[in-house]
């Protein structure tokens, strides 16, 4: 019995697996008949698209799919877009790469193809106008810009980025430096891109120029000149401050003259510079003269312009215009009674000019003088102003004396032992005069005390009752 059951067991067991091999075998052939069902049916349609690349023209593209069925073409298809590999969208508008799937409606599984194209910005050609070249201000220069071709309804800005020599700027900043510019564009919508340009493409800002003028100097010799300048022609705000380097002015002049100076090296970004040249006088510390028709030379320590030189000339002091002069001085009270005129002298610029506020003179070969007598000096200045020098030296025929300035200039002899005399006499006889005045007076006081005396007797006698 147990032998039956084993073998009706493994029987049972080969007709299971025979069973299970047969629907394996049956279930994998209906599913290879759906396979080349599904297979034949998708060989039956057929998609392509004529056009992968377009041109922006605000306006939704209308994609050239063309989708068969068995040779025929059909219409039952929906596509869909994917803008720029991650964002999609019902339609393909804007500038940008595509991904396109069109898929047959209603097939299970679907049925679809994917396309790849891209619309391209639209080209714009700029008209590049206005001027070229400008004169910096410190103000922003632009040139006119004008895009021509944008869609109706649409904005598109243009973008100018200007590079300098020595100035990069962002996009869309003004120069307003010196410098020569290139102009390069962008828009400001990416729809659009740079097409033709029409018109020079540079912009240029000229550099101003700055007037330095070297102002003039006078020194005194073996004095170090401080030199400076005068400088015109900025514009707007600017001021010294805009100037990287400043010009300087270079003198190695020493000598008592007139010296040219300028200046050179000045730089700044935005000015040239011209320069205008001025004068450096060496004044010198003396002058020379002399006097005409006679042998009387001089020397005048001060301070002098350059080359100064003196001319002088004798006066007759017995002429019309030596008497003039003599009163002149008479009456600005330079004079006594006993003062008499030795020697008149003009003393004139010949040449250049006195500077300082007053001079040391030394007349040379001055013979008419006695050196035992006393002197005084009258200047009269060329302006009017009348002064009186009572301290001088003379000494071998030399004198030299201090004024504050030349002009007219009169030797007075001082005549002190006559003014003494004088004085004496004039003592002395004030002095008689008083004694006799005194006297005279004494005599009437001594009449009138004596009559008053007899008077008074006369009058008591009377009183007294004698009879005569």
């Amino acid at each position: 019995m147990s032998v039956v059951n084993q073998k009706t067991k493994i029987t049972l067991l080969i007709i299971a697996i025979v069973f299970a091999i047969a629907l394996c075998a049956v279930s994998l052939s209906f599913a290879s008949a759906d396979v080349k069902a599904m297979a034949q049916e998708e060989d039956d349609y057929a998609f392509s698209l004529t056009t992968r690349s377009f041109v922006y023209n605000a306006k939704a593209v209308t994609l050239p799919v063309k989708v068969t069925y068995k040779g025929a073409e059909i219409q039952n298809y929906t596509i869909s877009y994917l803008y720029n590999g991650e964002e999609t969208v019902e339609q393909a508008i804007n500038a940008g790469s595509y991904q396109a799937t069109v898929t047959i409606d209603g097939s299970s599984p679907a049925i679809s193809s994917t396309f790849d194209f891209e619309i391209t910005p639209k080209p714009l050609n700029l008209v590049v106008g206005g001027s070229t070249t400008f004169l910096y201000s410190g103000m922003g220069y632009s040139r006119n810009v004008s895009p021509l071709g944008i869609c109706e309804n649409d904005t598109c800005d243009i973008i100018t980025t200007y590079k300098g020599t020595a100035h990069a700027l962002p996009a869309g900043t003004l120069p307003s430096h010196a410098d020569s510019y290139d102009m390069v564009f962008s828009t400001s919508n990416p729809n659009y891109k740079v097409g033709e340009v029409e018109g020079e493409t540079t912009l240029v800002i000229q550099k101003r120029t700055l007037y330095v003028k070297v102002n003039n100097c006078s020194i005194i010799v073996g004095e170090t000149p401080e030199f400076t300048m005068s400088i015109l022609g900025f514009v707007g705000e600017d001021d010294e401050s805009c100037i990287e380097q400043m010009p300087v002015v270079h003198s190695n002049a020493s000598t008592v003259g007139v010296h040219q100076i300028s200046a050179n090296g000045g730089l700044a970004e935005n000015y040239n510079f011209e320069y205008t040249s001025g004068y450096l006088t060496i004044n010198g510390l003396s002058a020379v003269g002399s006097i005409q028709e006679t042998s009387i030379s001089f020397d005048v320590d001060g301070t002098f312009a350059p080359s100064t030189v003196y001319d002088g000339v004798v006066i007759d002091t017995k002429s019309d215009e030596g008497k003039e002069l003599v009163r002149t001085a008479r009456q600005f009270r330079m004079l006594n009674f006993t003062s008499k005129v030795a020697q008149i002298y003009q003393v004139d610029v010949l040449n250049g000019s006195q500077l300082s506020e007053k001079v040391t003179v030394s007349f040379k070969n001055v013979t008419n003088l006695n050196a035992n007598e006393n002197y005084f000096i009258v200047v009269i200045s060329p302006d009017g102003v009348v002064s009186k020098i009572t301290k001088y030296d003379y000494i071998n025929g030399t004198l030299t004396f201090t004024t504050p300035s030349l002009g007219t200039i009169m030797v007075f002899e001082d005549n002190y032992n006559m003014t003494v005399l004088y004085i004496t006499i004039a003592a002395v006889g004030a002095f008689v005069l008083a004694l006799f005045i005194a006297e005279r007076i004494q005599y009437r006081n001594d009449k009138r005390h004596a009559d008053e005396k007899a008077r008074k007797r006369k009058a008591k006698r009377n009183n007294d009752g004698y009879i005569w």
